[in-house]
């Protein structure tokens, strides 16, 4: 699952997704892309059955 995500990263790229998503979330895009950062940190990391558990607050 995190190679099918990086990938979905990597074709678009963090500031065009997050341009696409803000508006949605109603959030400045540099907030969105920031996270979706971290998010591809955190997905570069994990390794065999890993799983990464996120709350959206």
């Amino acid at each position: 699952m995190a190679k099918v995500l990086l990938a979905a990263l990597e074709e678009q790229g963090p500031p065009e997704l997050a341009a696409e998503i803000a508006p949605d979330w109603d959030l400045p895009a540099e907030v969105v892309q920031s996270g979706l950062e971290t998010l591809r940190s955190h997905l570069e990391q994990v390794q065999g059955d890993t799983v990464l558990l996120y709350e959206m607050t």
